[in-house]
């Protein structure tokens, strides 16, 4: 198992709702994946102070870089610690990731050619 891949994922997962999570708590959110990641992380957050000040940071802003790498990092030694927790945070992050569409995003710069919509053809 890829602890570094795997703490990267529930960091991805959990960042747009770190701050709800915290200030309101799991039962506001209606994700259940995301609940469910919360609920098995916030017992270790009052007995590892690396986590809980890496979730804190994440809260105050959660696109500062070094904020997410450390609370990946946090995330990563608890898991390394944890393999059981490992194994449970494992499936339920491979639930929610595969139930996600998958988007592929096209670009077209400056091309005479390029048409947005059905193709009409005009004779």
């Amino acid at each position: 198992m890829d602890f570094g891949q795997l703490a990267g994922s529930i960091v991805s997962i959990l960042n747009p709702y770190l701050g709800v999570l915290v200030e309101a708590g799991a039962s506001t959110l209606g994700k259940e994946g995301v609940k469910t990641i919360w609920s098995k992380l916030v017992p270790h957050l009052s007995k590892n102070t690396e986590l809980k000040t890496a979730v804190d940071d994440v809260v105050k802003d959660p696109k500062d870089e070094d904020s997410v790498a450390a609370l990946r990092k946090a995330v990563k030694k608890l898991l390394e610690r944890d393999p059981e927790l490992a194994q449970s945070l494992q499936s339920v992050c491979q639930t929610i990731t595969s139930g996600r569409d998958v988007y592929v995003s096209n670009t077209i710069e400056n091309s005479p050619n390029a048409q947005i919509g059905p193709s009409e053809r005009r004779d």
